[in-house]
């Protein structure tokens, strides 16, 4: 798997289960895909503003439960090895990747996964 050559197996998935934990943020899927994010997310809601969270302030919380049952509808890696989600509500989580020499984010799709650092 490499998600910056082939994504689209993330399009459609629902969003199920958001699991907080001091140094990361866990999205379950339904279609067995977990997305585990080990530094940073954005979440650009509807009304124009932005709510994040880092695993330096891990407590520092973040709202996600409005697109908990929700599908994603487009999915795609920039250029800077981020992961794009816009969800069905037209609301989209930005998954950061660092390049810091940690695990950004984690991606497990049944029994593979793939790290971006």
């Amino acid at each position: 798997m490499d998600i910056r050559i082939d994504i689209k197996f993330i399009v459609g998935i629902k969003l199920f289960q958001i699991c907080f934990g001091l140094f990361q943020v866990k999205l379950n899927f339904d279609k067995e895909i977990i997305i585990e994010i080990g530094d940073s997310v954005e979440y650009h809601k509807n009304d124009g503003s932005i709510e994040d969270w880092n695993c330096k302030n891990g407590k520092n919380p973040i709202a996600l439960s409005s697109l908990l049952e929700l599908s994603v509808k487009k999915a795609f890696v920039d250029h800077n090895d981020n992961l794009r989600l816009e969800f069905e509500n037209g609301e989209s989580l930005i998954i950061k990747a660092d390049k810091d020499g940690y695990e950004s984010y984690i991606i497990y799709y049944k029994k593979d996964f793939q790290v971006i650092y």
